[in-house]
């Protein structure tokens, strides 16, 4: 041992003082040492106690010399079966995320065997090291980790995640090969596999590659199948056709495969598709028959879409549920004859969703009032009634989001452009239900109450007058367009007065709007008020 080394391991050994303060003292008299300094106490590291080499970790990150990070890395990783280490192993990780250089490859090795270290400290420092070495080859790392026991360490995870994911792209190396990819997507699991996954999904080959997965017919045919339904590629229906084809298929393959199938199908199946979907219709798993119920509205196959229909009469919720999604999804004014079945369905699926807390039923009454939107136009039979199931899911559903926004939508879908004929337009408990939009938190619901009330309200219906006040200041609503012809149909006293106010507001189109429904009001008053003048009149 030189002089040099035997006087640092002189101070390194006062490092052991019980007393903070001296110790503290003693670590920047060390650091003050500079790098020349490193050699020997990266030496002490495996000589000393745990109190020391708790010390020698900080003071070794202080100095900032990249010589020591071979030093603490072996110290991690050789002490990593003895408790009475775990702080000085943490504090040992903190010194190495701040010697980090990008690039390093041998603290992402580093990385790959201490992520998963029994002390999660030491797991969540290494995803700050992650960051430290900005290689998006850390993301899949990160991922996993998002599913450690520790939060400390899912939301350090997070933030590598996040942090990796804005690394630029050439920063790492070449995309993987195609042969890798799979490779790694058929031996990782969970986390991991999920993030190889969205690489597959993202690459330009990515329905070759998944399909090469699919058919290959061993346990990873899932995996891609469950990829299959995030690429909007019509090529993944012969895919799965040749899948379901093949004997054995799993009762797994048949329930994803037909959902896949039930995404890209218009009413245009092919022979082979349609023989699969009447295959998982009769079968006695229940998640293949529901896939192959979703499949069926979508086929274009009239026995085939019966069966759908004939489901809405299910008294289980999923099954309903699933019919009424599958119906939505093909619904066009093509299948406007199947409005009475939908009618009758609305009636019986809204008294379900009424008396039961599942949230089948709600979906299932959202998802039929859009499939009887885009079944029925404005002139279609079945109009008004249609029109009262809208309004009697308002009533009852207007607080459950689906409804309200499938049953205005079925409104907007069947009230004329040009408005209802005043024979025609709603009665005042109807009206009252578009009235209650106008106080929605959204400002496109409110937009939606406004002009369907200028649509198919009922004459004198005072009670607009207080809420059209409220919307005087709405960015949302223009007062000469909206708000004047709305006060105009109100027709009350307190509408008039509400004029009278906008007659002089300092906007011209306002004003003048305001002071048009004045001018026709006093001449169809049955007498002449001789006093009345609007502004600018003489």
């Amino acid at each position: 041992m030189t002089n040099k080394s035997a006087n640092i391991a002189r101070v390194v050994d006062r490092l052991d003082h019980p007393d903070a303060i001296h110790q503290r003292a003693t670590m920047d008299d060390l650091v003050a040492l500079g790098s020349e300094a490193v050699e020997a106490l990266a030496a002490n590291l495996t000589l000393s106690n745990a109190r020391v080499r708790r010390a020698l970790a900080i003071v070794l990150g202080e100095i900032g010399d990249e010589r020591a990070l071979l030093p603490l890395m072996r110290y991690v990783f050789d002490y990593r079966s003895k408790v009475e280490e775990a702080d000085g192993r943490a504090l040992a990780m903190k010194s190495i995320v701040s010697l980090a250089m990008p690039g390093n490859e041998r603290l992402f090795k580093f990385v790959q065997d201490v992520r998963q270290d029994a002390d999660a400290f030491v797991r969540a420092y290494a995803m700050d090291l992650l960051v430290a070495l900005a290689d998006r080859g850390g993301l899949p790392l990160a991922q996993d980790a998002l599913g450690d026991a520790e939060e400390i360490v899912r939301d350090r995870a997070a933030l590598a995640l996040s942090a990796l994911k804005s690394v630029e792209r050439e920063v790492t190396t070449s995309p993987m090969a195609a042969d890798e990819l799979l490779r790694l997507i058929r031996t990782s699991k969970g986390n991991q596999q999920i993030f190889f996954v969205d690489e597959l999904i993202a690459r330009e080959d990515a329905f070759e590659l998944t399909s090469a997965l699919v058919l290959e017919s061993t346990a990873r045919s899932t995996v891609g199948l469950r990829a299959l339904q995030r690429i909007d590629d019509p090529r993944v229906r012969k895919t799965v056709t040749e899948l379901l084809q093949r004997s054995p298929s799993t009762s797994e393959h048949w329930a994803i495969g037909l959902r896949v199938l039930a995404r890209h199908l218009k009413s245009d199946a092919t022979a082979a598709e349609r023989q699969l979907i009447a295959k998982g219709l009769a079968d006695r798993d229940r998640f293949v028959h529901l896939a192959a119920l979703d499949a069926a509205g979508s086929c274009g196959d009239d026995v085939l879409m019966q069966t759908v229909v004939g489901a809405l009469r299910s008294p289980e919720g999923p099954v309903v549920q699933t019919a009424a999604e599958s119906l939505a999804r093909a619904a066009s004014p093509a299948l406007a004859h199947l409005f009475p079945r939908l009618d009758e369905a609305l009636s019986r699926v809204r008294a379900a969703r009424i008396n039961s807390a599942e949230d089948d039923w709600t979906r299932a009454e959202a998802f039929l009032l859009r499939a009887a939107a885009r079944v029925l136009s404005d002139r279609e039979a079945g109009v008004e009634r249609a029109q009262q199931q809208a309004f009697a899911s308002l009533r009852s559903g207007a607080g459950l989001k689906p409804i309200l926004i499938t049953a205005v939508e079925l409104l907007r879908q069947t009230t004329p452009a040009q408005g209802l004929a005043e024979d025609k337009r709603w009665d005042v408990a109807d009206a009252r239900c578009v009235l209650a939009l106008l106080n929605h938190v959204q400002a496109p619901m409110r937009r939606f109450g406004v002009d369907l009330l200028k649509l198919g309200a009922p004459e004198a219906m005072s009670e607009m007058v207080p809420v059209l006040q409220q919307l005087r200041l709405d960015a949302s609503i223009d007062a000469a367009t909206d708000l004047v012809p709305l006060l105009e149909l109100a027709r009350c006293q307190q509408a008039a007065d509400v004029l009278r106010e906008l007659a002089r507001d300092p906007q011209a189109p306002v004003r003048d709007a305001a002071q048009d429904v004045l001018r026709r009001w006093r001449n169809q008053a049955p007498f002449i008020d001789v006093d009345y003048q609007v502004d600018g009149e003489s």
